[in-house]
């Protein structure tokens, strides 16, 4: 088996995730059974979990690199050229999946024992939201749910190592 070195898996998956949000008029099949705000949260933590790999990047570095690409990466699909449409609860769905494993990358890189309740109410938070017509409407239930499970995990994973 090929071992693939960080920095090019980051590069191929960075490039195959631009591609696949600038193609031109690029439409789900109605099979895929998770909505699209899911597909982002998802997409974008991954982005982020790669990078960070590839990267020692500061922690702050970081998180201001993945919340730029994500919105710009959402905010540029409105080029007319390009018969995409940018969405505000699809850049909401990416920061979520930027900040959620950027909480990840926080809590195994330093283990500070203040940010743990940060992630715990925003996982609370997240979890609360899930529940609300809004959420609903905007399909933003199992993105919302998924985003409360891994603040929690981040806060969890702090506390099991200072315990």
């Amino acid at each position: 088996m090929v071992k693939i070195d960080p920095r090019t898996r980051f590069a191929l998956y960075a490039t195959i995730l631009f591609l696949a949000t600038h193609w031109p008029a690029l439409v789900l099949p109605s099979v895929v059974p998770v909505s699209d705000k899911t597909i982002h949260f998802v997409a974008w933590g991954l982005w982020l979990g790669l990078l960070a790999t590839a990267w020692k990047l500061p922690l702050g570095l970081l998180l201001v690199t993945g919340l730029v690409c994500s919105i710009a990466d959402e905010v540029s699909q409105a080029i007319p050229a390009l018969n995409r449409h940018a969405s505000v609860m699809d850049a909401v769905a990416n920061v979520i999946g930027v900040v959620a494993v950027w909480s990840l990358v926080v809590s195994y890189r330093c283990q500070v024992r203040r940010t743990t309740w940060v992630w715990m109410i925003i996982s609370g938070v997240c979890f609360a939201l899930a529940w609300t017509d809004g959420a609903v409407a905007q399909r933003m239930v199992l993105t919302l749910f998924l985003g409360g499970l891994v603040f929690m995990v981040s806060a969890l994973s702090i506390r099991r190592t200072l315990a």
